[in-house]
């Protein structure tokens, strides 16, 4: 399950890289808008689909004479079927903290899920979120 995530994230870091190709141009809201449509496609298993999507704020920097770009994003998302979403992984920060890792089936009636950070959702439960991608 972490090699699936390092991948993913791994892959969603070249995107990056590719889209900003040989000179360093800021990449389009809807480039980003499509690698986290793609981000929440593979770690939820296609159980949540981005549903709105807008830039809110967005910055050139250079780290290590590296250039890069950083976008704010305020979107909305929904969830395909019961089942329980992590939507904190308490390992990993990047991309603000956001997860889309799904487990899909009825809530239990233990608190386990949420202990650790797993909300009960329901088919056609919309979410707002806001993130960083970088």
């Amino acid at each position: 399950m972490k090699i699936q995530k390092l991948l993913v994230q791994c892959g969603l870091a070249l995107c990056c890289v590719i889209l900003m190709g040989g000179c360093f141009s800021s990449p389009s809201p809807s480039d980003v808008e499509k690698a986290l449509r793609d981000q929440i496609d593979s770690e939820s298993g296609g159980q949540i689909k981005l549903v709105s999507f807008k830039k809110t704020d967005g910055q050139k920097f250079e780290s290590e004479g590296i250039q890069g770009y950083k976008m704010d994003y305020e979107a909305g998302i929904e969830f395909g079927t019961d089942g329980i979403w992590f939507g904190r992984d308490i390992e990993n920060y990047s991309h603000s903290g956001l997860t889309f890792s799904f487990h899909s089936g009825q809530s239990s009636s233990n608190s386990f899920e949420h202990i650790t950070g797993g909300l009960a959702v329901h088919r056609g439960n919309q979410v707002k979120i806001t993130g960083v991608m970088t």
